[in-house]
């Protein structure tokens, strides 16, 4: 009980089918790795907050003891 659907996009080309097994598979392949991505992109994402967070503390420190300095 395979059911077929035409292929759309680069190689369409007339009477060419895919099973829906096949369709799936692709799907699949490509939800986990957009998954990976944003798991990615968030890590990169908290990471550089965090040294932006960082950064500016030990800037504000440093600037507020060269204040007193004076």
């Amino acid at each position: 009980m395979s059911k077929n659907i035409k292929r759309q996009g680069k190689d369409q080309k007339d009477g060419v089918t895919i099973s829906m097994k096949e369709a799936e598979e692709t799907m699949e392949k490509f939800r986990l790795k957009s998954r990976e991505n944003l798991n990615f992109e968030l890590k990169y994402f908290i990471m550089a907050i965090s040294i932006l967070l960082s950064t500016n503390i030990y800037i504000h420190k440093k600037v507020k003891f060269l204040l007193f300095l004076n």
